[in-house]
């Protein structure tokens, strides 16, 4: 497994604590539990455009598909993540209030939920076409 995380400089260090990299061999699917940290993030799952969460609360029941790239908000319980989709994720960890800066909805509207990117930026999101190639992440413009 490799797992990056750098703490970026100024003047995005006022917003973000943490921009990470995760890398690992395929897994058998199986669910675990994500502890809560109390801060907003940003993930990006880079093998595939979806995302899949988990109601621990209805027998882990497969709830949503969603976009592959999904803001996290503050959470006051645990969260269920899929193994099989952690083998190549990036994300950063926003500091308290830090979400602000980029996403105008109101912090409690994202509170204990995993809401995909495209909905909260709308075309903005879907304009761009994000990769990975050589183990970075890229944003191109899309063309065409």
């Amino acid at each position: 497994m490799i797992y990056l995380s750098r703490a970026p400089g100024p003047p995005l260090d006022r917003y973000v604590a943490a921009v990470w990299h995760c890398e690992m061999e395929e897994k058998p699917v199986a669910l675990e539990r994500v502890l809560p940290t109390g801060t907003a993030g940003l993930i990006v799952n880079l093998k595939e455009d979806r995302t899949r969460t988990y109601d621990a609360e209805a027998g882990y029941r497969c709830e949503e598909l969603a976009s592959g790239i999904v803001l996290c908000g503050t959470a006051s319980r645990f969260a269920v993540i899929d193994t099989a989709e952690q083998e190549r994720v990036a994300g950063v960890v926003f500091r308290p209030g830090g979400a602000a800066a980029f996403f105008r909805m109101p912090a409690r509207e994202t509170a204990d939920s995993h809401v995909p990117l495209d909905l909260i930026w709308g075309r903005r999101a879907r304009g761009r076409s994000w990769t990975c190639s050589s183990g970075r992440l890229r944003r191109w413009p899309r063309r065409g």
